[in-house]
């Protein structure tokens, strides 16, 4: 038997710019939140998007939440937690700071 659940859309206080939440009310005193993101490579049109990113992060990691999406760090090894450009690093170490576990796909056509 599957409860109801009431979705609700929720905001990060976090700027930025390509994401999209909603807030799972899944028993009386539980929430999940499920976001969406794309992390943009154009850094003409978003500067400082990896920082924000991490600062969203930063922002629900103390809350019960699922974030899917696109973060485009092309050099991440997820065996060996590692990456060549010290930015896509910067995304790892803040995954580990935060105590987050990245779920990846290998399916290539």
């Amino acid at each position: 038997m599957c409860a109801d659940m009431d979705t609700v859309d929720w905001l990060p206080n976090t700027q930025f710019p390509e994401h999209v939440w909603c807030r799972l009310k899944v028993s009386k005193d539980e929430e999940l939140l499920v976001g969406v993101c794309y992390n943009s490579r154009n850094s003409n049109l978003f500067p400082n998007n990896d920082e924000l990113l991490q600062n969203m992060i930063h922002e629900v990691s103390n809350r019960h939440f699922l974030l899917m999406g696109d973060f485009n760090y092309k050099d991440i090894n997820w065996q060996t937690h590692q990456a060549s450009e010290p930015i896509a690093q910067k995304f790892l170490d803040c995954l580990e700071d935060s105590f987050l576990t990245q779920h990846y796909s290998t399916y290539q056509r």
